[in-house]
């Protein structure tokens, strides 16, 4: 994929901004309002509990879902020095909204939020959800029981990974994104010929290599540019 030809061809018009999001969100406090407005690029950017925020949307109104929700991983509980650009530790425990949950606890979870990210979904439009091998399979099996139309898995393939601090498994270097259709029903939007074009002029795979950008945000998870970049360059079809 290339950089360059993202940031011309999708978010050209777009301010960068960054901020963490966890630092920031008042939880539960006042009415939901923009944090972010930009009338004449046409950019409003809400940030707190996204259930509340999805109820509040009418029926049949998004074009394009990208999520990211907890994994749900194991917590080990170390704290790894880091002197590679990125934040100064490696916080193993990551956020308590990341915590190890039981499968009940999880199905619940994935079933309440992807019911109403379906709901506010364009007939054909998609929704891209990413997850570990902690919590992939679940979104899978609650994506099919509510009826989307799974289109692919997508391996995003993180060539500078950190290694296995502890040397106890595999060095783990790679996401699954799953990429689904709110039903059966409708014309898929998918950007074909630009994700062609993106990949020198044959059919992009399902494999997404990319060089992790290195970033000050505590939480080691923040999703990479490229990849929100090329998934709502595909998952658009305006």
């Amino acid at each position: 994929m290339s950089k360059v030809y993202l940031r011309n061809y999708t978010f050209r018009n777009i301010d960068k901004m960054f901020f963490c999001a966890e630092e920031q969100t008042q939880y539960g406090k006042g009415a939901i309002t923009p944090f972010y407005h930009n009338p004449d690029k046409k950019i409003k950017l809400f940030q707190g509990d996204a259930l509340s925020i999805l109820k509040k949307a009418p029926d049949n109104c998004i074009d394009m879902i990208f999520a990211d929700p907890p994994y749900f991983g194991n917590q080990s509980g170390l704290i790894i020095k880091r002197n590679d650009g990125h934040a100064d530790t490696f916080d193993t425990q990551k956020a308590q909204w990341a915590y190890s949950k039981s499968i009940n606890y999880q199905f619940e979870f994935h079933y309440t939020w992807l019911k109403e990210a379906q709901r506010i979904l364009k007939k054909g439009s998609t929704i891209w959800v990413t997850g570990t091998y902690h919590s992939i399979g679940i979104v899978n099996v609650v994506l099919q029981d509510l009826g989307f139309k799974i289109l692919n898995d997508i391996i995003l393939h993180k060539r500078n990974a950190p290694p296995n601090f502890k040397g106890s498994c595999f060095r783990a270097v790679t996401e699954t994104m799953l990429w689904a259709k709110k039903d059966s029903s409708g014309k898929t939007k998918f950007n074909y010929k630009a994700m062609k074009e993106l990949n020198g002029g044959v059919q992009m795979k399902n494999i997404w290599e990319y060089w992790a950008e290195k970033n000050p945000f505590r939480h080691p998870a923040t999703k990479q540019p490229i990849v929100l970049e090329t998934a709502i360059l595909a998952g658009n079809s305006n």
